[in-house]
């Protein structure tokens, strides 16, 4: 991605630090409790749903002329389907996968943008759709800011 660097406007975020939880952290897991996902922190069963969901709507707004997303795999924050879930704190085998919160309003917000995780761009072949798309995308952006002119 260094090489791209020239061409493309990065913009970086990890959304568990952006409401506070820094760098090292407690761990954060899903938890299906009842009829809903919670974002729970495993070491002290803070539940940060409202903080994460807060955070995503905020980001979702601010953001203009994006092209593609790089999330994280398998975090509870940035996950695309390879998260797991847990039927609570204790439990120790995860009942499912999910999305990450982040990535779910990612994917609901944006869904004609490319979207893939960090782990599946170290296969050549993925990450060179992945660019081409996100070119493709930007070029068509352009194009119609243009004729809106």
């Amino acid at each position: 991605m260094e090489k791209l660097k020239p061409y493309v406007n990065f913009i970086t975020t990890c959304p568990e630090c952006e409401i506070g939880l820094g760098t090292p952290r407690n761990p954060i897991r899903i938890v299906f409790e009842g009829n809903s996902y919670r974002l729970t922190q495993l070491n002290t069963g803070k539940d940060i749903t409202k903080l994460m969901n807060a955070f995503v709507r905020k980001y979702i707004k601010s953001i203009k002329d994006i092209d593609g997303f790089i999330l994280k795999d398998r975090s509870p924050s940035c996950g695309i389907k390879s998260v797991k879930v847990y039927a609570g704190l204790d439990a120790m085998r995860p009942i499912k996968r999910t999305l990450g919160f982040f990535a779910k309003g990612i994917l609901e917000n944006f869904p004609d943008i490319v979207i893939e995780t960090e782990a599946r761009l170290a296969s050549p072949t993925v990450r060179r759709r992945f660019i081409e798309k996100v070119f493709i995308h930007a070029a068509h952006r352009n194009l119609v800011k243009k004729q809106q002119k």
